[in-house]
């Protein structure tokens, strides 16, 4: 999430899911930034990835899906 500025929000700190998942013992799959178009683009089913494939968001979708990629093929 960004301000108006631009400014990167961290909802839940920087790093926040990443902590929680090495306290857990889990795999942290990627962040995701929060966008209204994320929710947008899943009300009218058109993944915001086929809409916007070069997007930040787009971007991080695919790499989390890398990161699933790489934990089933080990």
């Amino acid at each position: 999430m960004v301000d108006r500025a631009g400014n990167k929000i961290y909802l839940f700190g920087q790093d926040g899911a990443r902590k929680m998942a090495e306290q857990r013992g889990i795999n942290f799959l990627g962040d995701i930034s929060l966008d209204i178009k994320i929710r947008e683009s899943g009300d009218s089913k058109n993944p915001i990835s086929n809409l916007n494939p070069n997007s930040l968001i787009a971007f991080e979708y695919g790499r989390i899906a890398e990161n699933i990629i790489d934990l089933i093929t080990r």
